[in-house]
């Protein structure tokens, strides 16, 4: 049985100053158990972050947070794009800093709201609002 392989980042220093390579791994796929077979999964990103060198990790990760949030909070507010001036956000797609703020969260609380009372009935409707997992079936 095969799964999905990845390696996470190595504490290597790409120029001997503490940096963290990031490197991806090579196998990426999925197995049919009623066909007994696995199948590799086509996947444009793979190499994406191979040579991607990172000098300070937590300082880029909190960076990355803060301009996605302005970006959230520039889009909610009305304003016109772009939101920012960096071509990476501009061009792709991001999930929110925080998970409250993503269309498919909102939707589920949504969903879930007329029998919150309930713990039996909120405890179902969460099951199957995950289970369906798309905002416009609920």
């Amino acid at each position: 049985m095969s799964g999905v392989g990845c390696r996470v980042p190595s504490p290597e220093a790409g120029d001997g100053e503490g940096g963290f390579r990031v490197e991806t791994s090579v196998f990426c796929g999925w197995h049919d158990i009623s066909k007994g077979m696995t199948a590799q999964l086509d996947n444009p990103y793979r190499d994406a972050l191979d040579g991607l060198e990172i000098k300070d990790p937590v300082k880029a990760f909190f960076d990355w947070c803060i301009e996605r949030e302005a970006i959230r909070r520039k889009r909610d507010a009305g304003e016109p794009p772009p939101w920012t001036r960096d071509a990476i956000f501009q061009q792709g797609r991001f999930l929110n800093v925080y998970r409250e703020d993503d269309k498919g969260t909102k939707a589920v609380l949504h969903f879930a709201d007329p029998v919150k009372a309930s713990v039996p009935d909120l405890i179902h409707a969460l099951f199957f609002a995950r289970w369906c997992n798309r905002a416009s079936t609920l």
